[in-house]
């Protein structure tokens, strides 16, 4: 089991990674993948959307 960040903005649980692929751009291919989070949030996104917030550039967040 592949357990990354909700890539919800507004959402800080864990969410399981269903699916992983590849989509071709015309910079190249750009890794994808689907996740379920505790909340039940669904998402199909770039795999850069996954990645721990504070390092995310330009991302503002907000403490609970």
């Amino acid at each position: 089991m592949d357990i990354v960040p909700c890539p919800d903005p507004s959402c800080a649980e864990p969410a399981e990674v269903l699916d992983r692929w590849e989509l071709w751009s015309t910079d190249g291919p750009v890794p994808h993948l689907k996740t379920l989070c505790v909340q039940t949030h669904v998402f199909t996104a770039p795999v850069r959307r996954t990645e721990p917030r504070s390092s995310r550039p330009g991302l503002v967040t907000e403490n609970r």
